[in-house]
């Protein structure tokens, strides 16, 4: 299994849309995926969400003018984040700092 790192800032603010105790994910997360090109990337989050434990937010990835869009969705606990992205991908990540 080939693992590759990227950190993303998660930059979801209180205008999201979060009912009940939402987990707060604003920060910079280590993110570990399986396969495809390694090396930290800053990546910007859009269309974030937060309900309760569960979030999803997608990021956007250009390679050679093209550009695609990533859906992200899973659960935090604490520190830790786990969930699938894409077609069902699955991820791990850490909030660092």
């Amino acid at each position: 299994m080939n693992m590759r790192n990227l950190s993303i800032t998660l930059l979801l603010s209180a205008a999201i849309a979060s009912p009940g105790a939402a987990q707060d994910l604003t920060g910079t997360w280590e993110i570990s995926t399986q396969g495809g090109r390694g090396g930290p990337q800053e990546l910007e989050v859009s269309n974030g969400t937060v309900d309760g434990n569960s979030f999803s937010f997608t990021v956007t990835l250009t390679f050679q003018g093209n550009s695609i869009d990533l859906n992200y969705s899973g659960t935090v606990d604490g520190d830790e984040i786990s969930g699938t992205r894409g077609g069902g991908q699955p991820f791990t990540g850490k909030k660092q700092g």
